[in-house]
């Protein structure tokens, strides 16, 4: 068995401590959104009544296009990408939405007013 000085193991302590820090930095980051996903999701038929697209800006992050579709039940969703599905889409998805049409749509989220939180649509088929 190998012998450690004092000064090697009080590194190895620091580099292990580093890496329990930054797993429960990251973990506590991620970890709400994941939850929020798979605790939230659902599968539903829709029919699309209207659609638009808001524009923000901020000066730090520049500009934000968000996709939104109406449907009949007068709910309103939000087109979005899943980075840690690689489903970078939105846009695209937006625009194969069309007016009058039913769609079984792939979401997950509410509504939640106060954040102006909507549920979002991932992926959808006609």
């Amino acid at each position: 068995m190998p012998r450690y000085t004092y000064d090697e193991i009080k590194q190895k302590m620091i580099y292990f401590g580093i890496f329990i820090i930054l797993f429960v930095i990251i973990t506590l980051y991620y970890f709400p959104n994941y939850y929020y996903y798979y605790n939230t999701s659902f599968n539903r038929n829709i029919v699309v009544k209207d659609k638009y697209i808001s524009q923000t800006y901020d000066e730090e992050n520049g500009s934000k296009t968000l996709y939104y579709i109406i449907t009949t039940d007068n709910t309103t969703y939000e087109i979005v990408n899943i980075w840690w599905k690689l489903d970078f889409n939105n846009a695209d998805d937006y625009a194969r939405f069309d007016i009058g049409k039913s769609y079984h749509v792939k979401g997950y989220g509410f509504r939640i007013p106060y954040f102006n939180m909507f549920p979002k649509i991932y992926d959808f088929v006609e």
